[in-house]
């Protein structure tokens, strides 16, 4: 049967590789996109238990289609999907994340930084708003579907239960009364329930478990009394963890809010060595010419400082809109969103030195707009032809 596999993803143009990974519905395997030379992973829906429950076909096959409307910097995309034929195995091709799931982070880290588990939660939010915004619910949010690169990148994954509310073909919920899919530790009490009869505060429930285990090593509440966690921390993951739907946070925009604005008032500063940038258009350490112009921002290599050290700046460590990791480059390269910017004299387009920093260039110019000398106006005295006192005719009228 892999030979069948290995056959057909050739002709569509990908080198099958390894197993990596076995879930619900079947294999995930490494694969190779030839024309690219990068690695994807190949979900297959194959597992032997399952072949045959046409629910569980129905929701792989919806996957595809829903991470299709996707696209965010902490969502893996989808490249492709198809059908092995003669076998009837779907498949989806989608972007290879090297990483380890958050699952294991915690294992290996547990319990981390509060610094840390916020940097985390706000990227996992951010991409839970957008989700949330597409009317898509994920239904399983949990460590083991949260990916962390060593970057400190990390990616929601597997949408394999996830449904979009609006009546949609092919997108819809196809989960009967009764079904309890998702996994029982992170659920939220009306997911126990009804798997049918769920919103995006069910998904804000889920994710405040394992914020939660990051913090504390258990998804529970209680464990949160055992670490020492700022006050006004522990109010928002109470308030994401309340039993009715309708005490918790109303999106997942409201949640990543109040989780940003404890993360910039009240905890102390990560000390994990990481790339930062100070965007002060003045920093001695900037990209300056040897004339004296500032050129961009200045990077700093695995740093543990919370202000610069050659301005007192404050420095920025992950973008503020999407939360990925800072990068030397004037824009984040998960969401594009500018990170620094080079301040231009609006006379005349140039960089600037700091003397004309603040000043109103469009009205004063820049040292470069008046350091040219003034342009030479040359008057040209125009010969005009003398007349005749008696012109013949209009015609000999000099026009």
């Amino acid at each position: 049967m892999t030979e069948l596999y290995t056959q057909h993803l050739a002709r569509q143009g990908f080198e099958l590789g390894e197993k990596i990974g076995s879930g619900l519905s079947g294999k995930t395997m490494i694969g190779c996109q030839n024309s690219l030379g990068r690695s994807v992973a190949i979900k297959f829906f194959d597992s032997a238990f399952n072949r045959k429950n046409l629910n569980l076909k129905k929701k792989f096959l919806r996957e595809s289609k829903l991470l299709a409307e996707l696209q965010h910097p902490s969502i893996p995309y989808v490249i492709t999907s198809g059908n092995i034929p003669g076998i009837d195995t779907p498949y989806i091709v989608m972007q290879y994340i090297s990483g380890e799931t958050l699952d294991e982070y915690i294992k290996n880290n547990s319990p981390v930084l509060p610094e840390v588990a916020l940097h985390i939660s706000i990227q996992i939010l951010d991409a839970l708003s957008f989700v949330h915004s597409k009317n898509i619910i994920h239904r399983d949010i949990k460590p083991s579907n949260i990916m962390i690169l060593p970057s400190g990148h990390c990616y929601l994954i597997d949408f394999s239960i996830g449904f979009k509310i609006d009546p949609e073909a092919g997108l819809t919920r196809a989960t009967r009364t009764g079904d309890h899919l998702g996994s029982v530790q992170y659920m939220s009490p009306e997911q126990s329930q009804n798997m049918k009869n769920v919103d995006q505060r069910s998904d804000i429930y889920s994710y405040s478990k394992v914020l939660c285990e990051l913090l504390s090593g258990r998804p529970e509440v209680s464990g949160l009394d055992e670490v020492n966690l700022p006050s006004a921390l522990k109010k928002v993951i109470s308030k994401g963890l309340s039993y009715e739907a309708d005490d918790r946070y109303g999106s997942a925009n409201e949640y990543l809010r109040e989780l940003k604005q404890v993360s910039s008032s009240t905890l102390p500063f990560m000390d994990i060595p990481s790339k930062a940038v100070c965007n002060n258009t003045k920093c001695p350490s900037a990209d300056w010419s040897s004339q004296g112009y500032y050129r961009g921002a200045y990077f700093i290599d695995d740093s543990i400082n919370s202000h610069c050290t050659s301005c007192g700046n404050k420095l920025i460590y992950q973008c503020g809109n999407c939360g990925c990791s800072i990068d030397n480059t004037k824009h984040c390269g998960g969401c594009g969103a500018q990170q620094f910017y080079v301040p231009e004299c609006k006379k005349c387009g140039s960089y600037l030195k700091k003397v004309d920093m603040g000043k109103d260039t469009e009205l004063l110019g820049c040292e470069k707009c008046n350091s040219k000398p003034p342009a030479q106006v040359t008057y040209q005295v125009q010969q005009i032809p003398k007349q005749s006192p008696n012109p013949a005719s209009d015609e000999e009228l000099p026009f």
